[in-house]
C-alpha cells in the first residue's frame, strides 16, 4: 500500500490527511488531544453537499470539542468529495459508499491511529444513512452509532425539487437554496451563520440526491432490523428534508430491533444541519457522551 499524508495544521488544531490505498485516494481531517490517549477513536461520515470540512466549522467544530474532550476524531470524505477517489456511478450510490467505507475506516484508523479500536461512527445526513448501512453489516471494529437528519419520510415537495435540478453528475445546489433547506428559523443560529459554513459547500453526485429520498427509504427498514451496536438519533425541529416530528422519531427508532441500546429524540431550535446551530455544541457533546459509553462496554 503506497501512503501519503499531507500534515498542514489548521487553525484549530486539525490537520488535513490523504492516504492512498491500492491507487485509490481516501481524504479527511483529524484532530486529537495534545496527549495521545489509547482511547477509542470518533470516525465522522459528512452528509451530501459539504466534505468533512463539515465538521471542523471554526466555533462549530466536532473535532475541536473532541480534542477538548480528550478524543481523537476523524471526519472522512467520502468518495469523491473532497480528495477521495471517487466510486462508479450507480443507482445506490449510498450503499455503495457504505461498502467501501466498511473497508476503508479500519485501514484509516490503522494508519492514523494504530491500535486505536474500536471505532464510533458519527454520521450526518446521507453520512447518517451510511452509517446506519455500516452497522447492519455487524463489523467487529464499530462500538456503536450516532446519527441526525435522516430519516424516512420526505415532505412531498422534495423530490419534484430534486427532479429540477440539471442533469449533471456532479450538482451544485444555489446557495440561497441550500441555506433555506439547511437552516432552521431566525434566532435558531448566530449571526455568523449560514455564512461560516459556505467553506465546507462543494457539489453532490446527482444519484446520491436521488438514492437518498428513495432507494435509501426502501432499504432501511432491512437494514435497521439487523442492526446491533448502539444507536443516538437526533432529529431537528425544523428540518426541511424529512418529516419530522415525534411519531416518525419514534417508528425510525423503533426499527432498530436488535441494537443493543437506541437514544432517539428531536433537537429543538435547529434545522437540517444541527451542527451549525445554536444548540450545536449541546448535541455535539451528547453524541460523544454517547460515543464514550459505546467505547466503555
Amino acid at each position: 500500500m503506497a501512503r501519503t499524508e499531507r500534515t498542514e495544521r489548521c487553525t484549530m488544531g486539525s490537520r488535513e490527511f490523504q492516504l492512498s490505498f491500492e491507487g485509490n485516494s481516501c481524504s479527511g481531517r483529524m484532530a486529537e488531544p495534545e496527549v495521545r490517549s489509547n482511547s477509542p477513536v470518533v470516525v465522522a461520515i459528512h452528509g451530501g453537499t459539504y466534505f468533512s470540512k463539515y465538521f471542523d466549522i471554526e466555533n462549530y467544530s466536532l473535532l475541536q470539542l473532541g480534542i477538548d474532550q480528550g478524543l481523537s476524531v476523524i471526519a472522512i470524505d467520502r468518495p469523491g468529495y473532497g480528495q477521495s477517489t471517487p466510486l462508479p456511478d450507480s443507482p445506490d450510490l449510498l450503499h455503495q459508499n457504505a461498502l467501501y467505507l466498511n473497508t476503508i475506516i479500519p485501514r484509516v484508523v490503522a494508519e492514523l491511529a494504530p491500535g486505536r479500536t474500536p471505532v464510533f461512527l458519527i454520521g450526518h445526513s446521507m453520512g447518517g444513512a451510511i452509517a446506519i448501512t455500516i452497522a447492519s453489516f455487524r463489523p467487529e471494529w464499530l462500538s456503536g452509532i450516532a446519527v441526525s437528519g435522516i430519516g424516512t419520510i420526505v415532505p412531498p415537495e422534495l423530490p419534484g425539487v430534486f427532479a429540477e435540478l440539471p442533469l449533471e453528475d456532479l450538482v451544485t445546489l444555489p446557495v440561497e437554496m441550500k441555506d433555506a433547506v439547511m437552516f432552521g428559523p431566525e434566532g435558531s443560529m448566530t449571526d455568523d451563520m449560514p455564512e461560516a459554513s459556505h467553506e465546507a459547500n462543494t457539489t453532490v453526485p446527482l444519484s446520491e440526491l436521488f438514492d437518498v429520498t428513495s432507494g435509501w427509504v426502501d432499504r432501511f427498514p432491512e437494514l435497521a432490523k439487523v442492526v446491533a451496536v448502539p444507536v443516538h438519533y437526533r432529529q431537528a425541529e425544523f428540518d426541511h428534508l424529512w418529516v419530522t416530528d415525534p411519531s416518525t422519531v419514534e417508528v425510525f427508532s423503533q426499527s432498530f430491533r436488535q441494537s443493543a441500546r437506541v437514544d432517539a429524540g428531536i433537537t429543538s431550535g435547529a434545522g437540517h444541519c444541527i451542527d451549525f446551530h445554536r444548540m450545536a455544541k449541546s448535541f455535539q457533546t451528547q453524541q460523544l457522551d454517547f460515543a464514550r459509553t459505546c467505547m466503555s462496554r
